[in-house]
């Protein structure tokens, strides 16, 4: 049944005039108060799930460590991944993540807390990125192929590991953004994903921001970019008042936007999202990959849902965003579906080669 599966999705990739959607979302401990390592963003979970039936989706849940090991948050997500209506995947928290050096009864390194893995040493890296691939495939049979660093803080060497680990996707980068600088607990992020390519490729060895070229080493696992948003002339100057300006000229018409993931926390008048979601769909990317966090699923889970009526609102993006999918005839897949689509292209292309 699963090769049929698999090799239905090649041929769905083989067609080039069809898109595909992906939602990939950060599954993880509430927002605020992150010591408290609780769960109950879990609630949102099947809200999502039922959304994305009615619009032919499947989303991807990229857990963190405590989402895998807590049974509240297993017991409803393995309902959807044992009906193959999902996928999961990992999420690296480095302070809910084990081993710890300074944990406190709750699950929680203290040390580390909003921490990101490219920080911490090599074998500490290791460790904990085992610990968590461990424990996904222990309770939810099935070993993780997708990952996302937490708090986009991915490195070299988490590649490396991830293709040395059976894992086949990555989707750690946004292009368009600039996080350089970024602050985790001693150190900061040292890439910069601007010009990143704003679709599915092999990240070169050494500059995993860009693509390998063809006689360049590329690290053997497809990134997928969190479909970036290429924002407005304001976004290339750094002053206050930006977004004060940007809501003054939406009343007038603008339809201008900051640069910043395609998510549905995309807090911006609805016929501005909706603008802008359709520019997208009708874009030659190929692969869109709408990403945003499980907390924003539930009131007070996120500062982007703190209300009821910003969760309202985001909710109302989110079936936005699908219900055009559908009107565009955008396909959902899996996040690791993405690999077989250039899996089946590599082995075509050498085969043309060879003949």
């Amino acid at each position: 049944m699963l090769k049929c599966v698999l090799s239905l999705v090649n041929i769905c990739f083989a067609n080039p005039g069809m898109k595909y959607f992906v939602i990939s979302v950060d599954t993880e401990s509430d927002w605020f108060n992150k010591a408290d390592n609780d769960i109950s963003s879990i609630r949102g979970v099947p809200y999502l799930q039922e959304t994305c039936a009615r619009y032919g989706m499947i989303p991807t849940y990229l857990v963190t460590y405590e989402m895998a090991y807590k049974q509240e948050a297993v017991r409803v997500i393995k309902e959807y991944l044992d009906r193959d209506e999902c996928e999961v995947g990992a999420h690296m928290h480095i302070w809910s993540t084990p081993p710890f050096e300074n944990p406190n009864e709750r699950g929680v390194d203290e040390k580390w807390i909003r921490g990101i893995q490219s920080e911490i040493p090599g074998d500490a890296l290791d460790k904990k990125m085992t610990s968590l691939s461990k424990i996904i495939e222990s309770n939810y049979g099935a070993s993780p192929t997708s990952h996302r660093a937490g708090r986009w803080g991915v490195d070299r060497r988490t590649l490396v590991w991830l293709a040395e680990h059976g894992y086949l996707v990555d989707s750690s980068i946004c292009p368009y953004v600039n996080r350089v600088g970024a602050k985790g607990v001693n150190g900061v992020i040292e890439y910069n994903s601007r010009h990143s390519p704003n679709a599915p490729y092999y990240p070169d060895s050494i500059d995993f921001t860009r693509e390998a070229g063809p006689d360049n080493n590329r690290i053997d696992l497809i990134e997928v970019p969190a479909t970036g948003i290429k924002g407005d002339i304001f976004g290339q100057y750094k002053f206050r008042g930006t977004g004060r300006l940007r809501n003054f000229l939406y009343k007038l018409g603008y339809t201008g936007v900051a640069a910043r993931p395609f998510q549905p926390s995309f807090d911006i008048p609805m016929n501005v999202f909706e603008k802008m979601t359709r520019r997208l769909y009708e874009s030659e990317i190929q692969v869109i990959n709408m990403m945003f966090h499980s907390t924003e699923l539930i009131a007070g889970g996120s500062p982007f849902s703190k209300t009821e009526e910003k969760l309202s609102r985001l909710k109302a993006r989110l079936e936005t965003a699908l219900s055009l999918a559908k009107e565009y005839s955008i396909r959902g897949i899996r996040l690791s579906d993405v690999y077989k689509h250039f899996a089946a292209k590599r082995d075509s292309d050498e085969n043309a080669g060879q003949s």
